[in-house]
């Protein structure tokens, strides 16, 4: 069943055109080496090439030997498969900057082997704890998306309608091994947390927490997607020059629309929120929103602009 269901998500989010080369991040995890497994058996019927890309994190004494899995298991598939060490590993906020070293070291290798996809392995499960994750930052309650484009390549997971209980399924009835990094299982991390403590606990309250997410971030999704084109119309409508908008009107539109137009424009939450308190008053005023700009009201105006 899980590759149907694969197969299903791939045509109706249209992530692969016949012909693409597609790299595959693989961290010799449960996911990626589903992912690298199921791509690999329908490869022939899309008509995609693949390669393999590992980043090896150096972090835990682990890493060695998921990076030679990772590498034996590609190869004996068929597949070169390119590693890249992380050469100064983070020693503050490691999750963060991990992600933003692997997914460079993703963009460059797929560069370079004129890649115009890389291919994820998230899951469903992964999307509901990121939607509950926004939810405890105060943020829209968004999922992790089918596909994005970063610097013009296009990023996909195929996974992502699948929960990572029926990968570890599809793993298991066919005896095939899989890197565990013993860091999954610790709470002190955010999302960690979220996993083992808080999801089981809602659970509770009910047992398709899961599903449950998913849906609320699919509305949240289509509702940011309409809410921002209405926002940059507007944007448009209010504007009377570079970085420069009619305050009236401006004022004729909802403070949501307001406050997404100022958003845009650099703004926090409550920079935003300072903003729209002050633009009913007369009289010139300004707000500092940081990396050197003010928001500063002269006559009917609100220009964004370097202090």
């Amino acid at each position: 069943m899980l590759i149907p269901k694969c197969l299903k998500t791939i045509r109706s989010c249209n992530m692969f055109e016949e012909g693409d080369r597609v790299a595959i991040g693989v961290s010799g995890g449960a996911d990626s080496i589903a992912l690298l497994l199921i791509l690999h058996s329908v490869k022939r019927y899309l008509g995609i090439d693949l390669s393999v890309c590992h980043f090896n994190h150096k972090i835990r004494k682990e890493s060695e030997k998921e990076a030679l899995y990772v590498k034996r298991f590609s190869e004996d598939l068929g597949y070169s498969c390119y590693i890249e060490e992380w050469k100064s590993p983070a020693v503050s906020n490691i999750q963060k900057e991990a992600r933003s070293a692997r997914y460079k070291f993703f963009l460059e290798k797929a560069r370079e082997i004129s890649a115009k996809k890389i291919a994820l392995g998230h899951n469903l499960t992964d999307s509901a704890e990121t939607t509950f994750f926004h939810i405890t930052r105060g943020e829209r309650p968004l999922p992790i998306p089918t596909k994005t484009v970063m610097d013009g390549i296009t990023i996909v997971r195929p996974l992502i309608e699948i929960r990572a209980e029926e990968i570890r399924g599809y793993l298991k009835k066919r005896n095939i091994h899989f890197c565990s990094d013993p860091s999954n299982s610790l709470a002190i991390y955010s999302r960690n947390k979220i996993r083992l403590a808080i999801m089981p606990e809602i659970s509770k309250l009910n047992p398709n927490i899961v599903g449950a997410l998913i849906k609320l971030g699919k509305i949240a999704d289509k509702e940011r997607d309409y809410f921002e084109g209405m926002a940059k119309k507007c944007g448009l409508e209010c504007k009377v020059g570079d970085k420069v908008f009619s305050i009236p009107k401006l004022l004729a539109y909802h403070p949501a629309i307001i406050a997404h137009i100022i958003k845009e424009e650099g703004a926090n939450f409550s920079q935003i929120e300072e903003i729209l308190s002050l633009l009913t008053k007369t009289g010139r005023w300004r707000v500092d929103i940081g990396k050197g700009r003010w928001a500063v009201r002269k006559k009917d105006l609100l220009i964004f602009c370097k202090k």
